[in-house]
């Protein structure tokens, strides 16, 4: 028996939604695996430091290429380029000062730190340091700024309310990444070329002790929660994680450690675990594809392609089943 038309109506209208709801849910993955990039933000020359204001939403980006010595500053609400800022030469590392609204810039070319006012967007100070400052770190507690010079082997240290160089402290060669740890009042420093990581107490500006047995370190972040500092061990291909509980006032002795540390191994030596590459889910794909406009064959079109067909076929199937009901009615 044919069911009345305004039920075939209602039946094939509500298929047809069902489909058009799945046919939706699978549109992210049309083109690739599913692509986190929600916006690419055009600023010319070679970015390479990025600093987040957020007190204003600004994020300022470094651009230290041949031909603009700029930073570029970018609306977080409308993900566009909203100020260039010309700064000192080859730009690179930043810091956001939130107590100041200020952000600092290391001039890698011209050995400077520029700070620029995040309310105008504008210079307001140039500091002179020692040569080739790369990594900053901001110390919200003291209001002072850790700038590694990675061609001097020193770090100096900027007071934000003077704006000048309050003290020099020299550690091993080629520092590069700085790391505030707000808990212990400790500025952790990378060096490159020496393979360590130096520990600076903020309260006198001296070296409390260093890590050692590392391999080309380079980038450093604290994690607060946990009170570990994570370093980017270049040469090892691996991550090493740093207890900060180690290093207190009085500590000025250098321990060597290692990624595995022996069950005879008293408390005189830093505790350093790394962390080694793993078989791990990448979005890298799916951004260069978004990046160049690409796109590749997926599961998700084939998805795609497949509704289309159902879709197609349903909608076949009940023009054929009207037009033996109208012949069967005749």
């Amino acid at each position: 028996m044919i069911p009345p038309y305004g039920s075939d109506r209602k039946t094939t209208a509500f298929t047809l939604l069902l489909l058009l709801i799945l046919a939706s849910a699978l549109v992210p993955f049309a083109g690739g695996e599913f692509n986190p990039v929600v916006a690419n933000v055009l600023v010319q020359s070679q970015p390479s430091g990025v600093a987040f204001d957020s007190a204003r939403g600004e994020v300022f980006v470094s651009r230290g290429g041949q031909t603009s010595d700029t930073i570029a500053v970018i609306s977080d609400s409308t993900d566009a380029v909203i100020a260039n800022v010309t700064v000192g030469g080859s730009p690179d590392g930043l810091a956001y000062d939130s107590a100041r609204g200020e952000v600092f810039v290391a001039d890698y070319g011209s050995s400077t730190v520029s700070v620029i006012s995040d309310s105008t967007n504008a210079v307001v100070a140039t500091v002179n340091v020692t040569r080739g400052p790369f990594g900053l770190a901001y110390d919200s507690a003291r209001g002072e700024v850790f700038v590694a010079d990675a061609l001097q082997g020193n770090v100096s240290v900027i007071s934000d309310a003077t704006n000048a160089v309050v003290a020099t402290v020299s550690i091993g060669s080629a520092p590069y990444g700085v790391a505030y740890d707000s808990a212990k009042g400790e500025v952790f420093v990378t060096y490159n070329f020496d393979n360590g990581v130096s520990v600076i107490s903020d309260n006198n500006n001296q070296e409390l002790g260093n890590v050692s047995g590392l391999s080309a370190p380079y980038g450093v972040a604290y994690d607060s929660a946990k009170g570990e500092v994570f370093v980017a061990d270049n040469g090892n291909y691996t991550v090493s994680v740093i207890s900060d509980e180690y290093f207190a006032a009085g500590t000025s002795t250098s321990e060597s450690t290692s990624s595995a540390p022996s069950p005879s191994s008293t408390s005189s030596s830093a505790t350093v675990a790394s962390s080694t590459p793993s078989n791990t889910s990448s979005f890298s794909s799916s951004i260069g594809a978004s990046s160049s406009g690409s796109s590749s064959f997926s599961w998700g079109y084939l998805g795609l392609v497949a509704l289309n067909a159902t879709v197609f076929v349903i909608l076949a199937s009940r023009v054929v089943a009207r037009r033996n009901a109208g012949l069967k009615s005749t």
